[in-house]
């Protein structure tokens, strides 16, 4: 996803209840964190550094395994 459209328009299929429940679940003290980025809910989904002070998702798995 390129634009902030594209991800409202693709949010249903996206942040589907694993996501969130992995977002709502996770342990702030407990995020992983390395060279790639942040990760939430054993992988559920990524944030990166963008330029200008910014994070991005970088990754978004949308249910367990996938």
């Amino acid at each position: 996803m390129e634009t902030e459209k594209q991800f409202i328009d693709h949010y249903d299929s996206l942040i589907t209840d694993y996501v969130k429940q992995s977002i709502t679940e996770q342990d702030p003290a407990a995020m992983f964190a390395n060279e790639l980025g942040v990760m939430v809910g054993e992988g559920a989904i990524w944030f990166a550094a963008e330029p200008g002070d910014k994070y991005g998702i970088t990754v978004i798995y949308t249910m367990p395994g996938s």
